[in-house]
């Protein structure tokens, strides 16, 4: 695959020179440039990956192969990109955007870069409030029931 272009573009060019190729609208130019040398089944690739697509790693790169999959397929309704991208999140972050009420797919994108903040600055990421015992000192047995409860001595 890795010189079909040169091929077609020399093809191309020759069928310019002997007046085989009549453009006369930009359209028209459009259209025969993407037949040329747009692959045949980067569509039907794109369709696969974007079918098998799955959010594994940080939302910004799921979100980033979501886009650039879509736009290679032209024809694909809102409605099949949104169930699409929802598919694909991790359990928490589909429900999170649900729980927002998110409809359609901009928002639902818009949100899941969101939700990387949310994340970050939520609750759980805090650092876990330290007391005396985690620099050592004190007695191993009111260490751990201290600790347990939650109580932190001064």
């Amino acid at each position: 695959m890795g010189h079909w272009w040169p091929k077609k573009s020399l093809r191309w060019h020759a069928n310019i020179e002997w007046g085989t190729c009549t453009i006369d609208m930009w359209d028209d130019f459009k259209r025969e440039i993407e037949r040329q040398f747009y692959l045949e089944n980067v569509e039907y690739l794109a369709r696969k990956k974007l079918k098998r697509l799955r959010h594994m790693g940080s939302i910004r790169d799921y979100v980033k192969e979501f886009s650039t999959l879509m736009l290679e397929i032209p024809d694909l309704a809102e409605k099949d990109l949104f169930f699409n991208f929802m598919d694909g999140l991790l359990p928490w972050d589909e429900q999170e955007l649900q729980r927002h009420g998110v409809q359609d797919l901009a928002s639902a994108m818009a949100l899941a870069e969101q939700l990387v903040e949310l994340r970050r600055n939520g609750p759980s990421r805090q650092r876990p409030y330290m007391n005396d015992y985690d620099n050592g000192g004190g007695d191993q047995e009111e260490r751990s029931s201290t600790q347990e409860e939650g109580v932190v001595s001064p």
